[in-house]
């Protein structure tokens, strides 16, 4: 198991036309990639409310 349970860390992507590799890493000792579209990628980033349970931005902290 990892150090952060729950969490997965990108390694990067690459794009093949509209298709897109994301590759990502699994309890430290695992490489995976997950295969989407660009359109898709755009429709879950411009229509999928925030998650209330998220932390906020570094930006909104009470530090500046």
């Amino acid at each position: 198991m990892g150090d952060v349970s729950n969490v997965t860390f990108s390694n990067g992507w690459v794009r093949r036309g509209d298709e897109v590799l994301i590759y990502y890493g699994g309890s430290d000792t695992r490489t995976y990639a997950a295969r989407t579209t660009v359109a898709r990628l755009l429709d879950y980033v411009s229509n999928t409310p925030p998650d209330p349970c998220a932390a906020p931005p570094a930006s909104n902290s009470a530090l500046g």
